[in-house]
């Protein structure tokens, strides 16, 4: 087993290199808290299925899929919107302008 003193300066670099990658990640995937892009991801297969008419129900104005499978860039106010998903297995995060792809809707 090795110590934290047995590893070898590349080891701790790789370690700082994650620990600015972990918190790059964390700084963006804000929750949406207000009107917005907000990207939405199914979970499940079946979160996935029903992720559209789902979120036009509650509001949400389809933008454009999201970079991930399944997932889809919305506007709307997060606050309304984030509830009633989460509990069909879909999370909500802020969008940044750089993560949204080909238009399929409404332009916010």
């Amino acid at each position: 087993m090795r110590s934290c003193s047995s590893l070898s300066s590349g080891g701790w670099l790789f370690a700082v290199q994650c620990l600015i990658g972990i918190a790059a990640l964390m700084a963006m995937a804000r929750p949406p808290l207000t009107t917005g892009k907000i990207l939405l991801v199914p979970l499940t297969p079946a979160a996935g299925g029903t992720l559209a008419p789902l979120a036009v129900a509650h509001g949400a104005r389809l933008i454009s899929t999201g970079p991930l499978p399944g997932s889809l860039i919305v506007f709307a106010d997060g606050r309304t919107l984030i509830p009633p998903l989460l509990r069909q297995g879909i999370v909500s995060v802020a969008s940044p302008s750089a993560g949204c792809t080909a238009a399929i809707g409404v332009q916010a």
